[in-house]
């Protein structure tokens, strides 16, 4: 004899139960993937303890955000060029800075660059680049002249900005490598200037692969870089593969008026390069800010 099924059940209101059970699941499943980025964009991990304690040791690090304010993009246009901004946030009454490190948690090499602040510097007001190889919080850690630390931190969506071909020819990426070029804007009610600094130069990571021989081309960065106004040291950099291409750096300097500008770029094979120029300061309306 044929066993009869049994007759589909609807729910009291004529719905299909199961349709209505899976749709829960499809809501709860994009709800985690809403939720769980923003979950981890609050939270330090434990690549972030590992930094820390390799950079820093077991010194205590405040929060800064009375101090200065980091600036950078939630959603990078392009992994390999990310702007990144430190602005001053200081009052009177705080303390001086006098070294900053940026630092992106998930690259290969999380630091991308130390920058310690000369007399010639009239703020830790600064720009610059950075690549940025996975989903990853941007930290600017700043240490006053009485050693305490501070730290901001944002976070910014890119991937395989260190992996990024600097471009379709690697000889070709190296011609003008080493020249420079400096202009300053004046800061008008801030005071001084804006000395924006821009370096030739392919700075490889050692990630990118060359599409020709499909082998990986050798580490070569802009390793160091000096900026002197008048003799007087405005920053010291110390960078990193982390730095993106071409780099350039915004800072602010004390310069008024025509002033000698001065700048050593040292890199990772050994080579020095060196501009001596006078600027004078010019008006412009443009906005420095690195990540607006």
């Amino acid at each position: 004899m044929k066993e009869m099924s049994s007759p589909h059940l609807l729910n009291w209101n004529g719905s299909d139960p199961g349709r209505s059970i899976m749709s829960r699941l499809v809501c709860l499943v994009l709800a985690l993937c809403v939720c769980l980025p923003l979950w981890a964009a609050d939270e330090d991990g434990e690549r972030w303890k590992l930094i820390r304690d390799d950079l820093f040791g077991d010194r205590a690090i405040e929060k800064g955000d009375h101090l200065m304010a980091l600036k950078a993009p939630f959603r990078a246009s392009d992994a390999a060029l990310v702007p990144i901004g430190v602005e001053d946030q200081r009052g009177e009454a705080d303390p001086a800075i006098r070294r900053l490190w940026l630092i992106v948690d998930d690259n290969p090499v999380p630091l991308a660059g130390s920058f310690e602040y000369g007399p010639a510097a009239s703020s830790i007001d600064m720009s610059t680049r950075v690549r940025v190889n996975a989903y990853s919080h941007v930290r600017a850690v700043a240490e006053t002249e009485d050693g305490s630390l501070y730290m901001v931190r944002e976070h910014v969506r890119a991937s395989g900005g260190c992996s990024a071909p600097v471009s379709a020819d690697d000889e070709e990426a190296l011609k003008g490598m080493g020249e420079i070029r400096v202009r300053a804007w004046d800061r008008q009610d801030k005071g001084g200037a804006d000395l924006q600094i821009s370096i030739r130069h392919p700075n490889f990571s050692g990630m990118q692969m060359d599409q020709v021989t499909r082998l990986y081309r050798r580490a070569h960065y802009v390793k160091d870089v000096e900026v002197l106004s008048g003799g007087e040291r405005v920053l010291r950099a110390d960078l990193t593969i982390a730095m993106s291409r071409d780099p350039s750096l915004r800072l602010a300097s004390s310069v008024a008026g025509d002033q000698d500008v001065t700048v050593v770029v040292n890199d990772s094979e050994g080579n020095t390069f060196r501009e001596e120029v006078s600027v004078s300061p010019r008006i412009s309306d443009f906005d420095f800010s690195a990540a607006q």
